[in-house]
């Protein structure tokens, strides 16, 4: 179990954090937690961030990482997103950064270094919240080259989105979808039978699986539950951009380059990280 971990964390390191660059290749190798020279925070990921002096570590070392200007926090948002990630920091922790370094002193703004393709609906308006209670007492911008589905979720809550003047630049995808796999009739040509028997009174009991078709009531379940997902979506969106959105089709799940999402509202000016930050104490400032 303990290899297993240590794997959880390389992955976390070298996906979100950028210190590492090859992968654990043997149980032999140096785990991430052997590469920390600092006590303290090596303690911090191993705490998984509970603690708020534990947040103040990663909080400096991420900002340190990225930025010469240790003023403004960088957050890095890379990769699938969820609310409790394998493979990075999931959105409940994030949301615990952000928490801490509002109430930080030090900290005059937020920059939220985004590149994903989007993730989970659960979690997303905990960070997206986060966000926006930051930017009630500090600026927040976000610097982006792909930002989309729930990464634009939490993009939106902040006062600007600078995007990368890129052909590969990417930004919104604003809906929701929910993909179901229906196995049944591939394991019966293979000659595999599967029976689900549920207790009596426990009917409903998992009728989501990939192992028998979906039933009109359920299907219409998560017909419901996905419309409410992109509902929520869209009212967040409008909300952190507020009178910025120039048009409605923006929220029928396509997505823009960077130059057609400014025309659009969805984002506010063309830049690279650099510009980010400057633009970020600039409104720290103002």
């Amino acid at each position: 179990m303990a290899e297993i971990f240590h794997e959880h964390i390389w992955n976390v390191a070298e996906s979100h954090i950028g210190i590492a660059r090859h992968k654990l290749q043997t149980w032999s190798a140096p785990t991430f937690f052997e590469t920390l020279t600092d006590p303290k925070l090596l303690e911090a990921f191993k705490t998984k961030l509970i603690s708020t002096e534990s947040a103040r570590y990663i909080n400096n070392y991420y900002t340190n990482l990225y930025s010469l200007s240790s003023d403004i926090l960088v957050l890095p948002i890379i990769g699938e997103m969820s609310r409790y990630s394998y493979w990075s920091l999931g959105m409940e922790e994030m949301a615990k950064l952000l928490d801490v370094a509002r109430a930080d002193e030090k900290y005059k703004g937020a920059v939220l270094k985004i590149s994903t393709p989007g993730g989970t609906a659960d979690g997303c308006s905990l960070l997206a919240d986060a966000v926006a209670n930051f930017r009630k007492s500090k600026p927040v911008v976000t610097s982006t080259n792909r930002c989309l589905s729930a990464g634009y979720f939490i993009a939106s809550q902040g006062d600007e989105i600078v995007v990368e003047d890129s052909a590969m630049s990417s930004i919104g995808s604003i809906s929701s979808l929910f993909i179901y796999e229906n196995y049944s009739r591939q394991l019966q040509m293979q000659g595999v039978d599967v029976e689900m028997i549920r207790a009596q009174g426990g009917e409903n009991k998992a009728k989501i699986n990939p192992y028998e078709p979906l039933t009109e009531e359920t299907r219409g379940y998560l017909q419901a539950q996905t419309n409410a997902a992109r509902k929520e979506f869209v009212g967040y969106v409008k909300r952190g951009r507020v009178g910025k959105i120039k048009n409605e089709d923006v929220f029928s799940g396509n997505v823009y380059g960077a130059k057609d999402a400014i025309t659009l509202g969805l984002a506010d000016r063309i830049g690279d990280f650099n510009s980010a930050i400057k633009r970020c104490q600039q409104l720290a400032h103002a």
